[in-house]
């Protein structure tokens, strides 16, 4: 289930770049993310550098919303990936029937390790956690959050991570 680029050769032989999984796909109120597409959007948005960034999605008592988590970012970094999103169908309809509200960022210099912290607190062993520029979970993303002082205790029952087999 792994995708992967062929970025050269050596000796004859392809040399190949971990893209992301093929069924990595983020789906809360009908948005359809796919971890592909999502770097893509980070990429295009030109948010400058090598730095952590990940995208997760949050439900607070206004709705659901993703978040940009990054250890930098540069001035309007949610506004920018936020209109590149929406140029994926799925995600573009729900933000404009008002589904999902507005992507909003967070930039921490110890953003992976907050993330690391979230993923451990919901079981994961630090050897299984594995980069990723979207985190499909609501619940780590509830911790990362929460973490942060940004979270609000509380998941609908209605969230849902979608799992696409290629």
């Amino acid at each position: 289930g792994d995708l992967v680029k062929v970025t050269g050769r050596y000796l004859g032989s392809p040399t190949l770049e971990f893209v992301g999984r093929a069924d990595a796909v983020c789906d809360t109120v009908g948005e359809k993310l796919h971890e592909s597409f999502v770097a893509r959007c980070i990429e295009r948005a030109e948010l400058g550098g090598a730095a952590f960034r990940c995208l997760f999605p949050f439900y607070d008592s206004a709705g659901w919303r993703y978040v940009l988590l990054g250890e930098s970012l540069p001035t309007a970094a949610a506004e920018r990936t936020d209109e590149i999103l929406k140029t994926g169908f799925h995600y573009g309809l729900a933000r404009r029937q008002g589904q999902l509200l507005p992507l909003i960022s967070f930039e921490r210099a110890d953003a992976e390790r907050v993330v690391q912290a979230a993923c451990m607190g919901s079981g994961m062993r630090l050897g299984d956690i594995k980069p990723s520029v979207l985190i499909r979970d609501p619940e780590i993303g509830r911790r990362i959050m929460e973490m942060m002082g940004a979270g609000q205790p509380f998941r609908p029952a209605e969230a849902q991570i979608s799992e696409v087999n290629a």
